[in-house]
C-alpha cells in the first residue's frame, strides 16, 4: 500500500515552489497548499482523492487544499509545477472565494499560459520574492481568464481534511478508532469505512507511517541529542520493539544510525 503523508514543507508561511519537472513518480500525499501542474510532454497519470485520470500535453491538473494525490510519470514526461501556500494565496482576496475544476483542458489560451510559464522558468532563478509573488498572481490571473470558476464550498462540507489535519497535529497521542469516530461525530464502523476508503489503509497503519516519518526526521538531524527510545516515545511509540517493528514494515530496515 502507498503511504499517505502530510507534506508540511509546502505549507510553510511564504512557500512558493516553481519547477520544470522531468518526470519521477510522486507517492500519495496531501498539503493545504494549492498545486497546479501544466503538462508539457508525454502524460501524467494522476490520482486525486481516489479518482485516476491521465493528463496530456496542454492540460492542467489543479490540486486543491488537502486533496489526496499521487502522480505516475512515464519516461519522457515533462511538466511545469507550481505549489503555492495558502498564506500566499490569501493575498488574492477574490481568488480565496473561487475554485477551478481539477481538470483544465487545452483551449484557446493554452499557448499563452505555456509561454508565461516558460518566461517564469527563465526569470525564476534570479527573481526576488516580490517578483515571484507577481509571477504567481499573473499566472492565476491567466487561469481565471482562460477557465470558468465556481464559488468555493465551505470547508465544513468535507470533514476529511479536518480528520487528516487533526491526526497530523495529534499523532503522538493515543489516537484510537473509537476516539476519532466520536470526536468527529461518526459511528465507529462508518468512520473506519470512510477512513479506509480515502487512505487505502487502516488507522493504525496510517498513524505508524506518520510516526515513523517524524522519528526518522529527528534521528537524521545532527542536532538531535536524544536517544532512539526518547525520540520514538515522543512521537507516539510506546516501546522500542513497537518502533522497530513499524520501521521494518514501512522502511524495510530496523537499524538506524544514532546521533553522533
Amino acid at each position: 500500500m502507498q503511504p499517505v503523508l502530510y507534506e508540511s514543507e509546502s505549507d510553510s508561511e511564504r512557500h512558493i515552489l516553481f519547477l520544470h519537472s522531468y518526470g519521477g513518480d510522486s507517492e500519495m500525499h496531501f498539503h493545504r497548499a494549492l498545486e497546479i501542474v501544466f503538462v508539457l510532454k508525454e502524460q501524467i497519470i494522476a490520482t486525486l482523492n481516489g479518482d485516476t485520470r491521465i493528463f496530456y500535453p496542454g492540460e492542467i491538473a489543479v490540486i486543491p487544499s488537502y486533496c489526496l494525490h499521487s502522480f505516475r510519470c512515464p519516461a519522457g514526461t515533462e511538466a511545469y509545477v507550481f505549489t503555492i501556500s495558502q498564506n500566499v494565496i490569501s493575498k488574492l482576496q477574490e481568488f480565496t472565494q473561487i475554485s477551478f475544476s481539477s481538470v483544465l483542458p487545452e483551449n484557446y489560451f493554452t499557448r499563452e499560459i505555456e509561454a508565461w510559464l516558460r518566461r517564469c522558468e527563465d526569470d525564476w532563478p534570479t527573481a526576488n520574492e516580490p517578483m515571484r509573488y507577481g509571477m504567481v498572481y499573473y499566472f492565476i490571473g491567466l487561469l481565471q481568464k482562460a477557465y470558468s470558476t465556481t464559488p468555493k464550498t465551505p470547508q465544513r462540507d468535507n470533514l476529511i481534511p479536518e480528520i487528516l489535519n487533526y491526526i497530523e497535529e495529534h499523532y503522538a497521542e493515543e489516537l484510537t478508532l473509537k476516539f476519532l469516530a466520536g470526536h468527529f461525530g461518526y459511528s465507529k464502523n462508518y468512520f473506519s469505512t470512510l477512513f479506509n476508503r480515502i487512505t487505502n489503509m487502516h488507522l493504525t497503519e496510517y498513524l505508524n507511517r506518520v510516526r515513523i516519518l517524524r522519528v526518522k526526521q529527528e534521528l537524521d538531524d545532527p542536532q538531535n541529542t536524544e536517544t532512539i527510545l526518547q525520540t520514538a516515545t515522543k512521537h507516539g511509540f510506546n516501546s522500542l520493539n513497537t518502533f522497530y517493528r513499524a520501521m521494518k514494515k514501512y522502511t524495510g530496515r530496523t537499524e538506524h544510525r544514532p546521533p553522533q
